[in-house]
C-alpha cells in the first residue's frame, strides 16, 4: 500500500517537473552537442534525469 502511494507521489512530482521543463527550459533538438558549454550540458543532463524518472514511475 505504501509503495503504491509513494509511486503515485513520484509520478505527480516528475510529471510536474516535466511540465515545467517544457515551459521554462530551452529545447536542444537539432543542435550539435559538441558546441555545448558546461551549463547547457548540465541542463541536458537534468532534463534526461527528469524524463527517465517520469517514464519509470508512469507505469
Amino acid at each position: 500500500m505504501h509503495y503504491v502511494m509513494l509511486k503515485l507521489l513520484f509520478y505527480i512530482f516528475f510529471s510536474g517537473l516535466s511540465s515545467l521543463n517544457q515551459i521554462f527550459l530551452p529545447r536542444f533538438s537539432g543542435k550539435n552537442l559538441q558546441n555545448f558549454n558546461a551549463f547547457q550540458i548540465g541542463i541536458l543532463g537534468y532534463k534526461y534525469w527528469v524524463t527517465k524518472n517520469y517514464l519509470k514511475y508512469r507505469k
